[in-house]
């Protein structure tokens, strides 16, 4: 079994499907090269959860963005409010 280390939430895709197919028993072992392209993913994720936990934050606190506030609370459960490797996908 392969252990992940790190948030799923901030994984590269890539890895979660390879993942995902080696536990659903279609792949054997998990072929995977670390490329610079999914730390920039990781960090593009990390980015867009920090910028819309600060929107849903700021909208959530004024009353005359009550719409938009639960627009950005729906996007933040859909985009981050999974943490198994198999709904994040």
């Amino acid at each position: 079994m392969t252990i992940l280390k790190g948030t799923v939430q901030f994984m590269a895709l890539e890895l979660l499907t390879a993942f995902v197919k080696q536990q659903s028993g279609r792949a054997s072992q998990i072929a995977f090269e670390q490329k610079p392209s999914h730390d920039i993913q990781s960090i593009v994720l990390v980015l867009v959860y920090t910028l819309l936990r600060r929107l849903r934050s700021i909208a959530m606190s004024n009353v005359a963005y009550k719409n938009e506030a639960a627009m950005l609370n729906d996007a933040f459960k859909d985009a981050f409010g999974r943490n198994t490797v198999k709904f994040i996908r």
